[in-house]
């Protein structure tokens, strides 16, 4: 039996040949087509989801819109992938000078495998920004 993502990529091919498509338009196929009842859907839906973004058949466009990435043209993928990262680079501009600390909590060592102490590491992190850009 294909993996519910291998079906999907079935569904979309059949479906959606070329055309934007939504995560919740693709599920509601998926779940139809493999004739899975409310409380069995519920369950997968999660894992589903977390499946779609990693599989690189499928490409998020942007505006909870997905593609088949065999689909589309090797300009369209171009243009795509190089909007995507500019726009990490701009989300990325004017924090280089943001110094992250992590603070070290040495009242409560931790025993290790080993037997050595260690400390652990405390979850709040100090965010300096007080210092000027050069």
């Amino acid at each position: 039996m294909a993996s519910l993502i291998d079906k999907a990529y079935e569904v979309a091919q059949k479906n959606f040949v070329k055309k934007e498509f939504t995560f919740n338009d693709l599920w509601k196929l998926v779940v139809k087509d493999e004739n899975f009842n409310k409380k069995d859907a519920q369950e997968l839906i999660g894992a589903f989801y977390t499946d779609l973004i990693q599989d690189t058949r499928f490409v998020y466009v942007g505006d909870q819109k997905w593609l088949i990435k065999s689909m589309m043209l090797h300009d369209e993928w171009a243009k795509l992938s190089e909007t995507l990262h500019n726009q990490q680079e701009y989300l990325e501009e004017g924090y280089e000078h943001v110094k992250v600390q992590v603070e070290v909590d040495e009242s409560s060592p931790e025993i290790s495998n080993e037997g050595e102490e260690s400390s652990l590491i405390d979850d709040n992190i100090i965010v300096d920004s007080t210092e000027e850009e050069n």
